[in-house]
């Protein structure tokens, strides 16, 4: 783990989210004076975060997050005097900067990459892949939305943290390594329906009327557009998720088919 070579064994945690047990039992005897939380099923990636998270906030009064595919490359010297912040990232296969945070267009519910510090915008948030968040951040918060499970959950956290009046920015010297989509890959339960579903709740609940009436039009042409893709090239199995994540993204009740 990248993480040991920069702090004690003992302030990190570990999180088998529905991990396998072989798994699970190899990674005990590699590095025993690490904190081992393990999760029965996998509980989704808000949930998997809050259990970390909160575990970490009985013993320490900050943290960093870092999810299963990234590795570390550098940490601050000094704690970051912000509440919530985002990681340099790079994109493990050529080098190169993918994020200083993201952004969120209001009018299209679209979300595109910071490459420079000076993006940093009032529509700006901090992706999940990497963040520093303080304590007091993390209480006034209450961690991620669970409903979410994966997808939109970043957002959705940085935008309740603004609400609150929480600072955000980007972290200097924080910075990792990510293989981009690994922790999904092209499985349309996520890149279609956890996706569409969530990008639908949380721009609905977080943009001002002006905002929504845009982004349902752009959503609308986005899914149809989709939609017909899907049917001319007979692949049904998105095609029921496009659909489906309209139905449960105005609905408030869970996702049975997990």
């Amino acid at each position: 783990m990248s993480l040991l070579k920069r702090v004690a064994a003992g302030d990190v945690f570990l999180v088998h989210n529905g991990s396998r047990l072989k798994d699970v039992e190899i990674l005990e005897s590699r590095f025993p004076g690490i904190h081992h939380l393990k999760v029965k099923g996998n509980k989704g990636f808000a949930a998997g975060a809050n259990l970390g998270l909160e575990k970490a906030f009985e013993s320490h009064d900050a943290a960093y997050f870092f999810s299963n595919d990234t590795e570390v490359m550098s940490l601050p010297k000094s704690i970051p005097t912000i509440d919530l912040g985002a990681a340099t990232v790079f994109r493990r296969s050529t080098g190169m900067i993918e994020s200083m945070g993201g952004t969120l267009n209001p009018w299209r519910g679209t979300l595109s990459h910071n490459k420079n510090p000076q993006e940093f915008s009032r529509y700006s948030y901090v992706p999940g892949s990497c963040f520093f968040i303080s304590k007091h951040a993390w209480k006034t918060l209450n961690g991620f939305r669970e409903e979410l499970g994966t997808y939109w959950e970043d957002v959705d956290l940085t935008f309740r943290a603004l609400k609150s009046g929480l600072k955000i920015g980007l972290v200097k010297d924080l910075a990792v390594k990510h293989g981009i989509a690994k922790t999904c890959g092209n499985d349309p339960l996520y890149t279609v329906f956890f996706y569409n579903r969530n990008r639908l709740k949380v721009c609905m609940r977080h943009s001002r009327l002006s905002h929504k009436i845009s982004f349902v039009f752009y959503f609308g042409c986005d899914i149809l557009r989709r939609s017909f893709k899907y049917l001319r090239t007979r692949d049904w199995i998105r095609f029921r998720y496009i659909i489906e994540s309209i139905i449960y993204g105005i609905s408030s009740s869970p996702y049975p088919h997990r």
